[in-house]
């Protein structure tokens, strides 16, 4: 399968294999209020896959280095060019970003359910950008890079009836309980799910109280935060920014 692109004229699909498809999945379920897998797991087909992409990008694909086989030379903080491997880890981190960018979704509107493709690097320096942010993506949604503390406080239970969102705010029982939300997040779309307000519609005639307040305007900052991450997705995608 092959699709026109703004960074170069066409973009090749790779399969990533039901292992890879089902890590990728683990990692987006803190998101939608379920608990997460953190273990990256690849699998032959996820191997087989490496082993394809390291003849594109001249690296040597080390599936699951050792501790001792772990250099500074591999590290995010080395520049593209001085790589010279990619682990299944960076291979998962990045067909994590990749299902956040807009060429992705126009192909697969549900990879919740879907059997998807990814679309396989152009060049080794796409690779380590979608890489590097997919790893942050992957660190956000699974609570390992945000303050635990988002700057609201809310200090009461609220039987939870009807929930709207307008100018800036969200409505609960026609009053505004969480303000300073950005349209972007509200809407924010993963899958075909809208997980700040599929979060609210869950608690639908239950009580929600200072500690189910937290943990949903701590998912506002984690949706706040992949939207901004998604768009430079996009950006890096048409070749307009370096990252």
């Amino acid at each position: 399968m092959k699709t026109l692109w703004g960074y170069s004229s066409e973009i090749d699909w790779f399969d990533p294999g039901d292992s890879m498809r089902a890590t990728i999945r683990q990692q987006v379920q803190p998101l939608l209020h379920r608990a997460s897998v953190n273990n990256l797991s690849g699998g032959q087909h996820t191997h087989a896959v490496g082993n394809l992409l390291s003849g594109k990008l001249h690296l040597t694909y080390n599936p699951e280095p050792s501790s001792h086989e772990v250099c500074f030379a591999d590290s995010y903080e080395v520049r593209p060019e001085f790589r010279t491997s990619f682990r299944t880890a960076d291979l998962i981190d990045y067909g994590y970003a990749m299902v956040f960018s807009d060429v992705f979704k126009h192909e697969f509107n549900d990879f919740l359910t879907q059997n998807f493709s990814i679309p396989a690097p152009p060049d080794v320096q796409f690779f380590w950008k979608m890489s590097h942010v997919g790893n942050q993506l992957r660190l956000l949604h699974t609570h390992e890079s945000v303050n635990s503390s988002s700057g609201y406080r809310f200090e009461k239970n609220v039987l939870i009836g009807k929930c709207e969102y307008r100018k800036r705010a969200i409505y609960i029982n026609q009053e505004p309980l969480i303000n300073d939300v950005t349209e972007g997040v509200w809407n924010f779309k993963l899958g075909t799910i809208y997980p700040a307000q599929k979060w609210l519609h869950g608690y639908q005639g239950q009580v929600m109280g200072p500690k189910e307040f937290s943990d949903y305007t701590y998912l506002l900052e984690v949706l706040k935060r992949t939207e901004a991450l998604s768009r430079a997705i996009d950006l890096i995608c048409a070749g307009e920014v370096e990252f």
